[in-house]
């Protein structure tokens, strides 16, 4: 999921994978969980939770991104990065 990934991290180092990944997926459950109410119950808190797993799933893509800005490099900066590593 989440390429470019040092191979001196471990599973448990990686918080922003996992807050992603619990972000995202608790989004989708609550969100296919509630969808089919939101019409048919006149009650506030369905439409609530709906509004929270939007909000869950917007997180997840923010958090995403964020964690993939750093790894992802154009061939330019990987070019420099790997003079900088050889002068040092």
């Amino acid at each position: 999921m989440f390429p470019g990934r040092p191979k001196t991290d471990d599973i448990k180092s990686n918080a922003t994978g996992w807050i992603t990944w619990i972000a995202l997926n608790s989004g989708l459950v609550l969100r296919f969980t509630t969808e089919p109410f939101v019409y048919s119950v006149s009650s506030g808190w369905i439409s609530h939770i709906l509004v929270l797993s939007a909000i869950l799933q917007l997180l997840a893509a923010i958090v995403y991104v964020y964690e993939m800005w750093f790894r992802v490099a154009s061939p330019k900066q990987r070019m420099k990065q790997k003079r900088n590593e050889r002068r040092s």
